[in-house]
Parts: structure tokens; C-alpha cells; sequence
């Protein structure tokens, strides 16, 4: 019998689309939000931001007798940090032809054209969240030699996603075999296909790789531990454990230990005597007084799992800070920051970019966001839109640009606990 249904009318009903694109991805960038910013001003190429900081003190002291020979006159020990701003990109491109059909709400459900400058904000903002953290660019390591196999298998995929382009550095050796077809001094290879559960990438090129060897993004490193992004709180309260020979700044922290944090590592077991331990060393070292801990949220439930149904430690008065500065975005992206849970006065936050197995404690106050500049556009007169008619196709792009560089004041005021396994 012949009837009609909904398989035969489909070419008739239509489609109904209730709102605007739902955003899937988690935006929190915690850290960014308790960050003291600075707006620095740099006339001329290479020039950068001095700060001088004490690394000795005058040791022309002694007890003498009467008439004895006084001390030989000693000086205070002064270093210059030469902190130079590190620059990022967020790059888009859209077809003239998407601009044209979806500008009008007859057309489309969204404008294409607001959703990519939408959601490239708060992307950008996430690649800045992470480079707060500061792994010198080094995302993951290779976890076992790769010998000629586009399926490499990784340590950790938390900053890694599909379509991301990498590189493979053992040292100061790249190791990547670049996909083909790529512009002229384009050098990396995309990731095609990312396994959660085995930590497995497949990339586009066959690849040899060394193990231990680290993931960057592509051409954000020049060595496996030298890069273009930012430093942040890993490389800060390190002790040149895990970026050994890495100056700060320009000075040499084997040199001058005082510019070495305070980092301890916890064994398989996360403990309150070690948390402790962290705080103590700051205070006794540095003169550092912990008001902020962040860390991923298996460390988190780890220490919330140490504690008792006796023992708590409440979290009175803490406010979420108002987000200072850059592109402005909605406040609920800077959330999260003081959940109920603290040690010794500090709450403990958990992000999502937070590095996993490692817990950080410093003084907010020492942290500087040194910022060139907020986060802009790049301008094509009074219009964001690049044409791309001279390649020979109807597209344009659009640039987010950002030019800053965290750096602590006094990194032996803060600590970094490493649970290896």
C-alpha cells in the first residue's frame, strides 16, 4: 500500500534549530583572573622589561676586639630579569560566500562569520590559560620509540586536540617528518586522531621518534625546553630539576639559587605534612606567605581524600577577582577560583588546565602579567576581514594578536608539588 510518511514528505519538513550554537567546551582560564596585569609600553624592536632583583647580601660583617682590623667591605649582589614579551596568534579564515549566505537570519540560524570571532575569544584565552603554567611549550612527551608509525603514543593528551599541528623534539634535535603540502617554511604535522583512553595520536606523517621526546605545538619551540610562549608557574617554582640549565630570565639560577622555588616531589603520595612543607620552605626561604593553591582535579580529590570528618579547613570571605584587562569576555569564564576547600588559609583551586599530578601554592602578589598589549585585532583599516583575493579565491581571514609575559617577582616564594609515578 502506498502512503505517505515521514521518510517519503522528508524532502518537505523542515529542520528547527531553537537557538544559537551550544558552546561544548569548557572555558574556564581560573588562573588568569588572580594575575596582577600591567600594561607596558616598548618603544623599538628587541627592547624589553628590566626588573633588578637582590640575589646576595653584603656579607662585610664580623665580631672584632678593640683596635682589631675591621671586615673587608662586602656589597649587596644585583641581577637584571630581561623579560621579553612573547607574541601569539589566533588565526581564522572564512569564504566570502559563507559571509554572504548566512548574514541575514532567512539565510542561516547563526551568522558564520560571529560565531568564528565568538568562539575564537575564548579560544585564544584557553591557549594563554595554559601557557600560564608554563611547560616551556613541551604539551606532553612520547611515551615509547616510534619507528616509522603515524600512531604515536603519548604521556598525557590533556593539551593536545585534532587538528592541532605538532613537533617531535629530542633536545635540541626536531625530529618531526613534516606533512607534505605545506606552505614554504611551515614545518609540523597535524594530528588526525587522538585515542583518550590509550593516549594515542595519529598523525598525518609517518614519523621516527625518540622516547621522552616532546610534543609542542608547531614552531612554538626552537628546542625541546626553548620557546616562544610564555613562561609560567611550572618553570617558576621549579628547583632546575625539570628545566635544568634553563636561565631565569637571562640569570643563571645554579648561580643564583635564590632564584630557584621550591619544588617537592611527592612519591605516589600527596600528604598534609608535605603540602606543609611547601608553605614552611617559602616562608623560610623566600618570605613567602601562600594565599592561592591550583592544581588539576585528580590532585584536588586526592587532598580532599586526606581529609577526616573531624578535620576541615573552611574557606571564609574569599571573592572570585574581577577580571583585569584583555578583550573583554563574560565573567563565568573566569570562575571556579574558591570552592569550599583551603589549607592553611589558601584555597585550593582546580582548573582544568592545570598540569595533572602536580599542586602549586605562591603569593598572588608576586605574579606580573607584563602585557605589550590587551588582547586586539589585527586591523585592515576599520575592518578585522583580510581579503585573500590575490591567492586566487573569495576568503578572508581574521587575526587575534596578544603580546605579553608572565614572570614572578620571587619565585623561591612558591612551591610546586610533583607526584611521580
Amino acid at each position: 500500500m502506498t502512503q505517505a510518511s515521514e521518510s517519503t514528505t522528508s524532502a518537505i519538513l523542515k529542520e528547527v534549530y531553537p537557538g544559537a550554537i551550544t558552546d561544548e567546551l569548557n572555558n574556564e582560564v581560573g588562573l588568569w583572573s588572580i594575575v596582577d596585569k600591567e600594561k607596558v609600553v616598548l618603544e623599538g624592536q628587541g627592547q624589553h622589561v628590566v626588573r633588578p632583583f637582590r640575589v646576595g647580601r653584603n656579607q662585610g660583617i664580623g665580631a672584632r676586639n678593640d683596635t682589631d682590623i675591621l671586615p673587608q667591605p662586602g656589597a649587596q649582589q644585583l641581577q637584571n630579569a630581561k623579560i621579553n614579551m612573547s607574541s601569539n596568534y589566533l588565526i581564522g579564515q572564512i569564504t566570502g560566500r559563507v559571509i554572504r549566505t548566512t548574514y541575514g537570519s532567512d539565510a542561516a540560524f547563526e551568522n558564520a562569520l560571529s560565531e568564528e570571532i565568538q568562539f575564537s575569544l575564548t579560544d585564544i584565552g584557553t591557549e594563554i590559560g595554559y601557557q600560564l603554567y608554563g611547560l616551556m611549550g613541551q604539551r606532553t612527551t612520547v611515551n615509547g620509540a616510534v619507528n616509522a608509525s603515524t600512531s604515536v603514543v603519548v604521556n598525557n593528551t590533556q593539551y593536545l586536540a585534532v587538528g592541532m599541528y605538532v613537533e617531535f623534539w629530542n633536545g635540541a634535535t626536531n625530529q618531526t617528518t613534516n606533512d607534505s603540502g605545506l606552505p614554504t617554511g611551515i614545518t609540523g604535522t597535524q594530528i588526525t586522531a587522538i585515542n583518550n583512553s590509550t593516549n594515542t595520536l595519529t598523525v598525518a606523517t609517518v614519523q621516527t621518534i625518540t622516547s621522552a621526546a616532546g610534543v609542542s605545538r608547531s614552531q612554538n619551540n626552537t628546542a625541546q625546553f626553548t620557546t616562544k610562549e610564555m613562561y609560567g608557574i611550572d618553570f617558576f617554582y621549579d628547583n632546575n630539576t625539570d628545566y635544568s640549565g634553563v636561565t631565569y630570565f637571562g640569570a643563571s639560577r645554579v648561580t643564583y639559587p635564590v632564584l630557584q622555588g621550591n619544588r617537592f616531589s611527592a612519591a605516589h603520595l600527596l600528604t598534609e605534612n608535605l603540602m606543609q612543607q611547601g608553605f614552611d620552605a617559602a616562608r623560610q626561604i623566600g618570605g613567602g606567605i601562600i594565599d592561592f593553591i591550583t592544581t588539576d582535579y585528580a590532585t584536588r580529590r586526592v587532598y580532599t581524600n586526606l581529609l577526616t570528618s573531624l578535620k576541615r579547613y573552611p574557606l571564609e570571605g574569599v571573592q572570585t577577582p574581577r577580571f583585569a584587562g584583555g578583550i573583554e569576555v563574560s565573567q563565568d569564564l573566569r570562575t571556579q577560583l574558591g570552592e569550599g576547600l583551603s589549607f592553611s588559609g589558601a584555597p585550593v583551586a582546580p582548573s582544568r588546565l592545570a598540569p595533572p599530578a602536580i599542586m602549586y601554592g605562591f603569593p598572588t602578589q608576586t605574579l606580573r602579567l607584563f602585557q605589550q598589549s590587551e588582547i586586539e585585532w589585527v586591523m585592515n583599516g576599520d575592518s578585522i576581514l583580510h581579503p585573500l583575493l590575490s591567492v586566487g579565491f573569495d576568503a578572508y581571514r581574521f587575526a587575534l594578536f596578544y603580546d605579553a609575559q608572565f614572570y614572578s617577582e620571587a619565585p623561591n616564594k612558591g612551591f610546586k608539588i610533583v607526584q611521580t609515578f
